[in-house]
């Protein structure tokens, strides 16, 4: 049957066929048809509710003497309608739609079958495959632009009330879509569909979708606002901001964003993907970097982060509170404290210098050592590199430095004595010890003459390996400068004494105390004891050291 007007005469004749199956009141398929006393069938709802008003037959318009309603059993509708949609418009559609002359007949079909069923649940299946027909009808239309394909396209979809066949089908349209804006758009209406089904087996698929979305590059921020305030899911939320990250999203929107998150539960994800926009942004002012820098630095991870964006803030404005921050952040960077040290001397911060030295190396090093070869360092500077503020740089510098040596030298002490609480109304002095020979060819070490209780002592100090100490021992002698006469000018036969040396960090590890008796008022004897871990310096082509020593007096006898 291939003639368009016999056809068309053979669909008439079947909507013919299937007429009385429908209300004549509602016009519409009849679920629970029912006789009334003139012998037509009618819905039940819709004859009861004309009863209501009148009583007289919708068709004859004559008076029923009766309102009664008789089941009707025999118009079987259900059958009907199956058998004329199945073995009728869909066998016989399958046939014809190829054929481009009966391309509207087929289209218009299709059209009227679907209105005469939809929204009907007893024909719910046969309502999809319909719309299936419908979907590829409109695929087949060439006379259609790409934004007119799409409307027909939606069109057909508000129809639908299966949201999931609704789904399945709308992705079938991307690859017909080539037009950005249409696309735009499509992702747009697929996305909102997701949205509101809210179902957690399409999260993938949502997500998929959502990239797809953002590598056109063309986001409606409010959207964008909307689909991640639908994300319920923590970690999935995070990787949408992972993928807004590849976009032209404006970055410090977004990480502002992801940081004012109530708290994720994946954290490992949350401070990777915060690690990834920190690469990704770029800060042009000071105000954004701070206000940036006060939300991330509860996160210990983002340390290495933190301290770029602290570097970036002292490069661009020289200011030294910058630096501070990122050795606060890292103590043990030692190229930042080393910096930072010299800065402070650049900028003659000398007490913060000095402190900072000694926070510096108080773990490991003994300060007042290393602080001294760094003071020998600093008077060798070519100062008129420096940037100073003073026209007698070198002068006055030189002037500080030897303040600082004694400011140095006094808190040095203080600390110990606050260490060494029972010492702490006995002597106590930082002493120098210096080679005897050239620093290739020394064998000892000895001090300049101190004084301690009214009498003069100088020591000597031989270090491991040397001639008068063991192999893996230190030796130390502690002289009396000649002999020693008191006020009362009785010689001194003996002296009991109690004294400790120390590095001047006066850690476990670095002090050794001793008991010891003075017999020979000449020399004392010898004293070993494991190295000491002192820090030697050079000057002039000799070596030194400084150590602390305290003493206490116990007990002095006089000749007779």
């Amino acid at each position: 049957m291939n003639n368009r007007n016999q056809i068309e005469q053979q669909i008439n004749l079947q909507k013919e066929m299937i007429k009385d199956c429908f209300c004549p009141l509602s016009f519409k398929i009849m679920k629970d048809p029912v006789i009334i006393e003139s012998g037509y069938s009618f819905e039940r709802d819709a004859i009861l509710k004309w009863f209501l008003k009148c009583d007289i037959c919708p068709i004859t318009k004559i008076k029923l003497k009766s309102k009664d309603l008789i089941i009707n059993n025999h118009l079987n509708v259900k059958n009907r309608i199956e058998n004329y949609l199945n073995y009728f418009v869909i066998k016989n559609v399958r046939e014809w739609i190829e054929n481009e002359e009966l391309f509207d007949v087929c289209k218009d079909l299709i059209n009227d079958s679907l209105q005469l069923i939809l929204n009907n649940e007893n024909f719910k299946e046969l309502e999809k495959e319909l719309f299936i027909f419908k979907f590829e009808i409109l695929f087949l239309q060439k006379d259609l632009t790409e934004e007119q394909f799409y409307e027909n396209y939606l069109n057909c979809m508000k129809e639908i009330n299966d949201i999931h066949f609704k789904l399945l089908h709308f992705f079938k349209i991307e690859e017909k879509l080539t037009n950005e804006n249409i696309l735009n758009r499509y992702y747009n209406d697929l996305l909102n569909l997701l949205i509101f089904l809210n179902n957690k087996d399409y999260n993938d698929l949502q997500k998929d979708i959502f990239i797809k979305y953002c590598k056109l590059n063309k986001l409606n921020l409010q959207f964008i606002t909307n689909i991640l305030n639908s994300i319920e899911d923590d970690k999935l939320l995070l990787e949408y901001y992972s993928i807004l990250n590849e976009t032209n999203y404006d970055k410090y929107d977004l990480l502002n964003k992801i940081i004012n998150l109530p708290k994720i539960e994946d954290e490992i994800l949350f401070i990777s993907i915060i690690k990834n926009m920190l690469k990704e942004i770029n800060l042009n002012f000071v105000t954004d970097k701070l206000k940036l820098l006060r939300k991330i630095e509860i996160y210990n991870d983002l340390k290495d982060e933190i301290k770029f964006i602290y570097l970036q803030l002292y490069h661009e404005n020289n200011d030294i509170t910058y630096l501070e921050k990122v050795y606060n952040l890292d103590n043990n960077d030692k190229e930042i404290g080393e910096k930072l040290l010299n800065k402070y001397l650049e900028l003659q911060l000398l007490d913060k210098f000095m402190n900072f030295y000694l926070k510096l190396n108080s773990s490991k090093l003994d300060p007042l050592n290393l602080m001294f070869m760094n003071l020998l360092k600093i008077q060798n500077l070519k100062l008129e590199n420096l940037n100073y503020e003073f026209t007698n740089t070198k002068t006055q510098l030189l002037n500080k430095i030897n303040n600082l040596e004694s400011q140095l030298e006094q808190q040095i002490l203080i600390n110990a004595k606050n260490k060494l609480s029972k010492w702490k109304n006995d002597f106590m002095k930082i002493i120098t010890i210096e080679t005897s020979s050239n620093i290739y060819k020394y064998n000892y070490f000895h001090s300049e003459i101190f004084e301690a209780f009214g009498l003069q002592w100088k020591i000597e100090f031989y270090p491991k390996g040397e001639e008068k100490s063991k192999s893996d021992e230190c030796a130390i002698y502690i002289y009396l400068n000649d002999k020693q006469i008191c006020k009362e000018q009785r010689e001194i036969s003996s002296i009991k004494t109690k004294f400790f040396i120390s590095n001047c960090n006066v850690d476990e590890n670095s002090m050794k105390l001793f008991d010891y008796e003075f017999t020979k008022l000449e020399g004392y004897g010898e004293v070993n004891f494991k190295q000491i871990d002192f820090i030697p310096f050079i000057e002039n082509d000799k070596q030194f050291y400084k150590i602390l020593i305290g003493m206490k007096k116990v007990d002095i006898k006089y000749n007779k």
